[in-house]
């Protein structure tokens, strides 16, 4: 927790406890992700191109991508990996009981609160799927490929090596909110937002 508090930008010296020097800034970094959040008034959202569960629910705030398919998993489908363009989905309201009363009732036990703040772990998991310019998923490269996911802000990398598959870039990484995946020889955008390959 010490690492990548300090890597989001928290000052918390080294040490082997979860004491004041790592409470106070887990504090501030959870009233960071509230203050983040989309509006706190919306209660659907129309999927655009791009966006994945996992976008959707950390733009609007929630604690985990699960949730958010929970609910909604008559409208998304068996498969919360493929979501189809157009389809409104339900977002909780989690600034009012309704969110843990939905969780409730869907069988979920209600996550803790800090001071008011739903708790979060400052990791989380990074995952990148991709379709080729037919619309169809890539698994693998011809060659090994260069990649670099770096902070935007901060333009600390998050991970940096060479990989062969898709499936290598499934790792914990700094919940930083805002990425950038770069790909050596590619240039995209995501909710367009350009992502390219630093050196």
């Amino acid at each position: 927790m010490r690492k990548s508090l300090n890597f989001l930008g928290f000052a918390v010296k080294d040490g082997s406890t979860f004491d004041k020097s790592v409470f106070e800034p887990l504090l501030q970094y959870l009233r960071l992700l509230k203050a983040r959040r989309k509006c706190a008034i919306v209660s659907s959202y129309t999927v655009q191109v791009g966006d994945t569960i996992g976008s959707i629910a950390n733009d609007f705030g929630l604690p985990s991508w699960k949730y958010l398919y929970k609910i909604n998993k008559d409208v998304i489908g068996a498969d919360p990996n493929i979501l189809k363009t157009g389809i409104d989905i339900e977002i909780p309201q989690w600034d009012t009981t309704s969110g843990d009363e939905k969780l409730m009732n869907a069988g979920f036990d209600v996550f803790s609160f800090c001071n008011g703040v739903g708790f979060r772990y400052p990791w989380v998991l990074f995952s990148f799927k991709m379709n080729d310019d037919n619309g169809k998923p890539v698994s693998s490269f011809s060659k090994p490929t260069n990649v670099n996911i770096t902070d935007k802000k901060s333009k600390k990398s998050l991970f940096k090596g060479t990989i062969t598959a898709l499936s290598e870039l499934e790792m914990l990484i700094p919940d930083s909110g805002d990425i950038n995946i770069g790909i050596e020889g590619m240039s995209f955008s995501i909710n367009e937002s350009v992502h390219e390959y630093i050196k």
